[in-house]
């Protein structure tokens, strides 16, 4: 593994963390899984009372470009055939974290999934080798159902 991924690693524990602290603040309560074995290959970091899995995806770009990152292919992944996030996180929400920005996006995971394969998303590569699809934080914002909203004070 290279630096890039460890860092990346880092950067994403703050999120996770930025996310639990949001969470316990509003009354939501939250099991943590990160040190689960079981969890971790379902790629899942949080449990919610009613059982649902929540992923937390941290992206620090989002705030400047107001796109979030949809992560289909990962090059540091070789025991997932290189598969994104998108493809094997079996967690049922999705928290994209903004924590520069203090914003939080809930998102149902099936709803995305379909989000993602009705629309023509643009597909970009970033400069570690990652490939993925741009999804506009406005689009997002325009969804009924399915995205649950949280702003905290930074």
């Amino acid at each position: 593994m290279n630096n890039q991924f460890y860092d990346d690693l880092k950067r994403g524990e703050v999120g996770e963390s930025f996310f639990y602290d949001a969470m316990a603040r509003k009354g939501i309560a939250l099991t943590d899984a990160r040190n689960d074995l079981s969890a971790r290959a379902r790629d899942i970091d949080f449990f919610t009372r009613t059982g649902e899995g929540v992923e937390v995806k941290t992206d620090y770009t989002a705030e400047y470009t107001g796109n979030l990152f949809i992560e289909t292919y990962n090059t540091h992944n070789p025991s997932r055939g290189y598969a994104g996030w998108f493809f094997y996180t079996q967690a049922e929400r999705l928290a994209f974290v903004l924590p520069n920005k203090g914003q939080i996006y809930v998102v149902d995971t099936a709803a995305l999934r379909a989000y993602v394969s009705k629309h023509a998303l643009r597909k970009v590569y970033v400069n570690d080798g990652n490939q993925g699809y741009i999804l506009p934080i406005r689009e997002l914002e325009k969804w009924s159902e399915g995205v649950e909203y949280y702003e905290e004070a930074v």
